[in-house]
């Protein structure tokens, strides 16, 4: 520590330009465009990747996630559990995220924050990650690195109003969401054992056990393919301490005993390729009974996040606030509200007993009201991404049924004979119903999205469109936007299928 606070005070007397800057290689091998880059000691970079989590906008929105897995003989490991994460940086047009360190640390970036000498970069050794450091240690690192950084670049750091960012380690949700791929995949990708692995398979993107990968030995940081977020070494090469003590799981949700420290992602001596996964979670304890001293295994490593305060500001406070107070009122008569009933038997009671067993109900009915809402907020994203869909069918089909037309009317013009013009009219008219059938099915979904009470549909779009940017599916988002208008119609008046029709073609044609 004494060598850091000498270094921040020749930084703020204009000292640090002496100190000779890490060439990139040995901090971000594989640089990309929107690459965070944060100064360290010692002239060093750690270089960090934006993690999206699309949501609404309310101030208690968060974003829901399965994670886990549905092996059997995992389940009281790894079973699937529904989860809520949420980034604390952005916020209205801009999708709220956090920030997670690209590679894992290295030993030159670990050095930098711990020892009193700047390291060497130019060693195979100091591109590694750094291994045989306990949790504590981690720990350790995160909250100099956050000094440092607070003291030196504040201005460079992210912020949540007007609170800066500071460096931890990742929550298991955050590390597993950010290894499935978060909100650049599909669902369906996103529920896989692995993220998508399209160019040469896990032996492209994961070091594991094995002549055909890592052979015993620990690889430099950001040699492997990156997962669809850009972060590298996800899996495999070495395993990552996350923040959060480890639990068993129940079904449905976490055992209330809390153990040791957990590691994840897997590692370079003990995980097979067959072993790879997303989910993969291993309990260590934090200190060697025979010793005494902290866990510390050449096989575990450590990677930051960049986090801020949740109540960055009394703005924060005063909006968490009444969004809690909004989330306890149910939209149906007063008289009937249980919230209410439940709040009037308690005025009536003194005694002890009843009113602690009056407070469980109402906890336990205030949690199922949470999760009702948040399953049909689910439900709607999931419906106007799927009529976006159909909307986008409907114009592809439309534009065949179009080329078709056209050559059953005039076969010459494409060199063909009026024996194939007719055989060209049964396709004609096959595409032709599938339009229709698609208009009719779009037309369904608006319906049930205007009946809708218990959502807003115009604010679940706007998280369906920044899934679909994180996505790279440009293509949908005029059509998920169009879905918005109709259901906003709807809750006046259904429009006519031919509105619709005429809307669909006119949104997808750009006109």
């Amino acid at each position: 520590m004494l060598r850091l606070a000498l270094l921040c005070l020749l930084v703020g007397m204009g000292a640090a330009s002496a100190q000779p800057r890490w060439p990139a290689s040995a901090f971000n091998p594989a640089p990309a465009n929107d690459d965070l880059l944060l100064p360290m000691p010692c002239g060093g970079s750690m270089a960090f990747r934006k993690v999206e989590t699309p949501t609404g906008d309310g101030a208690l929105d968060d974003r829901p996630a399965l994670l886990g897995s549905a092996e059997a003989e995992l389940g009281y490991l790894e079973t699937l559990r529904r989860v809520n994460v949420v980034g604390p940086f952005g916020g209205g047009p801009q999708p709220r995220h956090f920030f997670m360190g690209k590679y894992e640390v290295s030993r030159a970036q670990l050095d930098a924050l711990r020892q009193p000498e700047c390291p060497a970069t130019n060693t195979p050794e100091a591109r590694r990650p750094a291994v045989e450091i306990s949790w504590f240690e981690a720990m350790d690192a995160a909250q100099r690195y956050s000094t440092f950084l607070l003291q030196n670049a504040r201005a460079s750091l992210p912020r949540r109003g007007l609170a800066p960012a500071f460096v931890r380690l990742p929550t298991e949700a955050e590390w597993e969401y950010a290894a499935r791929g978060g909100a650049a995949v599909s669902e369906a990708d996103f529920q896989g054992r692995v993220f998508p692995m399209p160019e040469g398979g896990p032996e492209a993107y994961a070091w594991f056990q094995g002549p055909r990968s890592a052979a015993g030995r620990l690889s430099a940081i950001g040699l492997k393919r990156p997962n669809p977020l850009g972060l590298h070494d996800m899996l495999g090469n070495a395993a990552e301490w996350v923040l959060d003590a480890f639990r068993l799981n129940r079904v449905g949700r976490s055992h209330g005993l809390a153990g040791g420290q957990v590691a994840r992602g897997g590692d370079y001596r003990t995980t097979t390729e067959a072993q790879l996964r997303s989910s993969l979670r291993i309990e260590y304890a934090p200190f060697v009974a025979e010793t005494g001293e902290p866990t510390r295994l050449a096989t575990i490593g450590v990677r930051f996040v960049l986090a801020a305060p949740t109540q960055g500001s009394l703005a924060d406070s005063t909006s968490f606030r009444q969004a809690f107070d909004a989330e306890t009122r149910i939209r149906i008569p007063v008289g009937d509200d249980p919230a209410t009933l439940l709040q009037a038997l308690r005025r009536d009671q003194t005694d002890p007993a009843m009113l602690a067993a009056i407070d469980r109900v109402g906890a336990a009915y205030a949690a199922e009201t949470r999760e009702s809402t948040d399953r049909a907020r689910l439900a709607a994203r999931a419906q106007i991404q799927a009529a976006a869909v159909l909307a986008r069918s409907v114009y592809v089909a439309d534009q065949r049924a179009g080329a078709l037309q056209t050559m059953v009317e005039n076969p010459g013009a494409v060199g063909a004979t009026l024996q194939q013009a007719a055989a060209w009219r049964p396709m004609l008219a096959g595409v032709r119903a599938e339009v229709e059938g698609g208009v009719r099915a779009y037309a369904a979904i608006v319906a049930q999205l205007g009946r809708a009470t218990d959502v807003q549909v115009g604010a679940e779009a706007a998280v369906v469109q920044q899934d679909l940017r994180a996505q790279r599916v440009p293509e949908l988002i005029g059509p998920v936007a169009l879905v918005a208008r109709h259901a906003e119609a709807a809750t006046r008046s259904l429009p006519s299928l031919a509105v619709f029709r005429a809307d669909i073609l006119r949104e997808a044609s750009g006109r």
